[in-house]
């Protein structure tokens, strides 16, 4: 989070803090907002899926999955 004070996410780990972040100051505040197309939104930090080879990468998944538990607490 002291990177992404300062500079633009890089990774798919600092991008979803980052819109995590930003979904919550939003809520707290009482600005309702919906996440809309999550995968739009972080496709740039993440590996591409070759359509033969459909694998997703464990530790990207973990994050994803970290992200939706953060955001139904």
């Amino acid at each position: 989070m002291t990177r992404l004070s300062k500079y633009a996410p890089t990774t798919l780990k600092e991008g979803a803090q980052l819109v995590l972040s930003v979904f919550i100051c939003l809520h707290l505040t009482g600005e309702p907002v919906s996440l809309g197309r999550l995968d739009y939104t972080l496709r740039k930090f993440a590996k591409p899926i070759v359509d033969k080879d459909f694998v997703i990468d464990q530790e990207e998944q973990d994050i994803i999955d970290c992200f939706w538990i953060k955001v139904g607490e």
